[in-house]
């Protein structure tokens, strides 16, 4: 039997704390999150612990179909197996990235072409969330999101030239917001 090479990752340990004050008490509640990922940023997986439990586990990856690329979010629980996925389309003359159906963001040229390359070409997934890191959108981004907020690595500086968003009001079910 051969051998297999021990895969290479990189890996980040934050402690997420939140605190809680009202007029009779004060509550701190803190969790864990361990990230890991391949060293070509090409995948990230976040386990969330409370307690020294892991209580979520999720896998996030760019898969390429005929359809075209897609943004995956697993489950990666058995018996809380849930997929979610976003479309990403590019159109090169209107320098537009479509996320999803209905959001659109347009860059300025120099822009585009540098976040193309992040996540077309090469599938880099904290490309694609920086852009996304306002999280104004109905994006399965949320686990991520201190990971790019306290991440040493460079992130790639977009200019926006333009963007259309759309969210569904919380409030109502058949109400949409467009920002």
């Amino acid at each position: 039997m051969k051998k297999e090479p021990a895969k290479i990752n990189n890996a980040v340990l934050l402690t997420r704390t939140e605190k809680s004050t009202s007029a009779l008490s004060s509550q701190t509640h803190s969790s864990k999150i361990l990230y890991t990922s391949s060293l070509s940023g090409d995948e990230y997986f976040a386990y969330i612990s409370t307690s020294g439990t892991i209580s979520d586990a999720i896998g996030y990856r760019f898969a390429t179909t005929r359809k075209g690329l897609f943004f995956v979010v697993e489950s990666l629980f058995s018996s809380q197996y849930e997929v979610d996925s976003l479309r990403i389309f590019f159109n090169d003359a209107e320098h537009m990235v479509r996320i999803g159906i209905t959001d659109e963001y347009i860059l300025y040229p120099s822009s585009y072409k540098t976040f193309k390359e992040e996540v077309d070409a090469k599938h880099k997934i904290l490309s694609l969330i920086s852009l996304l890191e306002d999280n104004i959108g109905d994006y399965p981004i949320t686990a991520l999101l201190p990971l790019v907020m306290s991440s040493g690595q460079k992130k790639i500086n977009l200019k926006i030239k333009n963007a259309q968003i759309s969210t569904l009001r919380s409030q109502a079910e058949d109400f949409w917001d467009r920002w």
